[in-house]
């Protein structure tokens, strides 16, 4: 039996790595992205029938989250080997402005103080949400799991984005991971998992709940989900095949040298069917699939 290995346990963990890039991102693309939240959070308070002075907070919270993303993103860098000079060659030896001490109320003290603001002056806006998000990040960093578990779980009953609430619900549970709860964690990829708007993070989260169960040593609930993947494959290529036969379309041939006015009804009547969608959403995750499928086999070589 292949042995998985640590790095293997853990698994894609989305949450971290797209948390790690979210504050340079962020800032770079501020005034984008201002815009966008504060016209999300418009369009929320408007359906609720909530007046002009909640979106004015929102306006105003995100202004004040883009100067904390703006501390956050150079602390970050400052820890970092720079790979390139402003020219873009590659530095030969280089080294990190700084190096970081261990000790969180150091490293971030003022990045931690600035994004905690931002939660405590706009506590019901949606960019209290990325600030937890960027603080949750940071104590998970410094081993500080249940100061992660509880700003997420406050930010939870705030987000209102299927991105904002998967990323809170996929960062609880890699906490609840963390500190050795996966019955907890199970739960919270749970809810990502029923439902329908969070496409983009299921299979990840498939794949993070199959490895809590077997930690949890409940390895036919894991081969269940694994198996789920190769399920998906086959009733995507069975719904294919079957809108295929309806158009004329033979899926051996390359669609561009068959008739344009069948393959673009083929195309089209795939893209209205849910199942279709549904199914090319979970699958779409590659690094998702590829586990999924390393990791059944070796539970299966297991049991020989």
């Amino acid at each position: 039996m292949e042995k998985l290995t640590k790095e293997d346990i853990r698994g894609p963990d989305v949450f971290i790595s797209n948390m790690h890039r979210f504050s340079e991102w962020a800032y770079n693309n501020r005034k984008p992205l201002l815009g966008s939240l504060v016209l999300i959070a418009v369009l929320a308070l408007a359906w609720a029938g909530i007046g002009t002075y909640s979106a004015k907070q929102e306006d105003a919270a995100a202004e004040t989250l883009f100067s904390a993303e703006k501390t956050l993103n150079k602390v970050d860098q400052s820890f970092e080997v720079p790979k390139a000079d402003a020219q873009g060659k590659p530095i030969k030896d280089a080294k990190a402005a700084a190096v970081p001490t261990g000790k969180i109320d150091v490293d971030y003290k003022d990045s931690i103080d600035q994004l905690k603001d931002v939660i405590t002056r706009f506590p019901k806006t949606q960019s209290s949400v990325i600030a937890a998000l960027d603080l949750a990040r940071i104590y998970h960093d410094y081993n500080k799991y249940d100061d992660s578990i509880s700003v997420l779980t406050t930010a939870s009953t705030v987000a209102n984005h299927p991105a904002t609430r998967g990323l809170v619900l996929q960062g609880l549970g890699l906490a609840y991971e963390s500190k050795g709860d996966c019955a907890r964690a199970v739960t919270q990829w749970q809810k990502i998992i029923d439902d329908k708007t969070m496409g983009p993070f299921q299979a990840n989260s498939l794949i993070k709940q199959a490895l809590c169960y077997e930690k949890l040593n409940q390895k036919d609930k894991a081969m269940e989900i694994y198996g789920r993947f190769d399920a998906a494959e086959a009733e995507r290529k069975q719904l294919l095949e079957s809108l295929a036969t309806k158009f004329h379309i033979n899926l051996k041939i390359p669609l561009q040298m068959q008739p344009r006015d069948q393959v673009s009804a083929f195309e089209k009547e795939a893209t209205k069917s849910h199942d279709v969608q549904r199914l090319e959403a979970l699958l779409s995750d590659r690094d998702s699939v590829k586990a999924a499928k390393k990791y059944l086999q070796a539970l299966k070589q297991g049991q020989s």
